[in-house]
């Protein structure tokens, strides 16, 4: 049987707030959530990967990364 593998999932919630976009994402796996401002025209996947950068970033200082 093969190991499992690791879930790279993250939920992500986009806002609009003027000309900016709040986002907060969450790592379901540790519940670990992050939030952030990105300009307005910012594509998903560049937001996706910010948060994915800054989930890794606090679980590393939490010490469970």
């Amino acid at each position: 049987m093969d190991a499992p593998q690791k879930c790279d999932e993250i939920l992500l919630e986009i806002t609009p707030i003027g000309s900016l976009l709040r986002v907060a994402a969450v790592d379901p796996e540790t519940l670990t959530e992050v939030t952030f401002q990105a300009p307005l025209g910012t594509d998903q996947a560049t937001l996706a990967a910010l948060a994915r950068r800054k989930l890794a970033f606090v679980k590393a200082r939490r010490g469970r990364g």
